[in-house]
């Protein structure tokens, strides 16, 4: 019997590669209806390397077309740029404060000085951590899932999917911070902390998050602290000195302290706030509407608190929320770093109504799952439609063999929006 189990086995791994040699896209929807099946996942990983190879970067405004062009620059430099590279990273001289990106476009434009490599190992690293954050959540409960998680399991997949690798850097960097901040909130195990501090490496504008990780993890679950602590940060977060980043960034070096300045300079502010003004209403509203949903679940769920199961993990992860919120809201006001750090808190609190729903499937929580469905959706819609351009057509139709007879620059945008 235990013969025969592996034998079928194997041929599933058969079948699987002449699946995704034929169509990968085929064989993403066929991992994902199998996802419970370590081998299948493996696929998905394939198949996030296949869609970054394909990745489609035409537009000069957008964090990609500059991650191109850096890759292309150090494909002209000779091999002692790798000194440059970790000299730079080690004295902090560089332009940015971390070193992944540069190690990648090094390493990568040793073999080739075609950028569609690069974003395929961009995709594969994301892929890998983003994966295993889906995975955590999907194994805590050996695959059941109620209808009410569902909907929170959705939003934590398609809050910041495959695509963010348009912005690679720190969205690779949030997505390793968040594995090692649900091992250490579920484990109490300080060494899950080494991914936190490994992420700052790939984005250093991570490392406010860890900071706040590490503090409660040594004060520990104080709802008698953090909860008036959110109040108050409420009240003075919109007057919180903003020149205490630009001291802060001053206090590591030049580099930091420009950055600094440029979260915080008013002009820079105000630019980015006409930026959102010229975008679609829908646009402007999701973030905020989101938000807004999960500060009144929060509150509703804790205020009828005796009515519903809580287990020891559910209490810790509460309190690190709150203590967590109090950060954003008095960094909110900060350009990038303030939407960053609220990208965290927004991916922590749907693993926290994810784990909420599967202890409580009472009718009476229904409501709080149904309020949340438009908000939820209307993030996911949004982020589709981005998605589409920067998804290669080649990526859903294609497969490897059609690449090598030409990768096309045509998008899902070019074929479902465009008039």
């Amino acid at each position: 019997m235990k013969l025969r189990s592996q034998n079928t086995s194997n041929l599933s791994v058969v079948y699987g590669w002449l699946i995704l040699l034929i169509w990968p896209f085929g064989m993403l929807l066929l991992a994902m209806r199998n996802f419970g099946s370590k081998q299948y996942r493996f696929f998905i990983m394939l198949f996030f390397a296949f869609y970054g190879f394909t990745f489609i970067i035409k537009n000069p405004g957008v964090d990609s077309f500059r991650h191109k062009e850096q890759f292309e620059e150090v494909a002209k430099q000779p091999i002692s740029e790798l000194y440059t590279i970790l000299n730079d990273f080690i004295y902090l001289r560089g332009e940015d404060l971390d070193v992944y990106a540069p190690l990648a476009n090094f390493i990568v434009s040793r073999f080739t000085d075609n950028s569609a490599y690069v974003f395929a190992l961009h995709a594969l690293v994301f892929g890998f951590f983003y994966l295993k954050c889906i995975a955590f959540l999907y194994d805590e409960f050996k695959g059941k899932i109620n209808q009410n998680s569902m909907l929170f399991l959705i939003m934590f997949i398609t809050l910041f999917s495959i695509h963010q690798i348009n912005a690679v850097r720190y969205y690779t960097a949030m997505w390793i911070w968040i594995y090692g901040a649900l091992m250490l909130l579920s484990t109490k195990n300080l060494k899950y902390i080494t991914y936190c501090l490994v992420a700052s490496l790939v984005h250093f504008g991570i490392t406010p998050a860890t900071a706040v990780l590490l503090i409660f993890y040594f004060l520990g679950p104080r709802n008698n602290i953090y909860i008036p602590l959110v109040f108050i940060s409420f009240i003075i977060g919109n007057f919180f000195p903003l020149d205490v980043f630009v001291k802060l960034g001053s206090s590591i070096n030049a580099t930091a302290e420009r950055r600094a300045e440029s979260y915080t300079n008013l002009d820079i502010q105000a630019e980015r706030t006409e930026g959102i003004r010229q975008t679609a209403w829908f646009i402007q509203l999701r973030g905020g509407v989101l938000h807004n949903y999960l500060l009144f679940a929060l509150a509703y769920v804790r205020y009828k608190g005796k009515e519903f199961k809580w287990d020891i993990k559910q209490e810790y992860l509460f309190s690190f929320l709150m203590l967590y919120l109090s950060f954003v809201n008095l960094v909110i006001n900060v350009a990038s770093l303030g939407g960053r750090m609220q990208f965290i808190f927004w991916i922590m609190t749907a693993y926290f109504f994810y784990r909420f729903f599967q202890l409580n499937s009472t009718k009476e929580m229904k409501f709080i799952a149904i309020a949340g469905v438009f908000p939820i959706l209307l993030w996911a819609a949004v982020e589709f439609r981005i998605n589409t351009e920067f998804t290669n057509v080649l990526a859903v139709v294609g497969n490897p063999f059609l690449l090598l007879l030409d990768n096309t620059d045509v998008s899902l945008y070019d074929i479902i929006f465009k008039k």
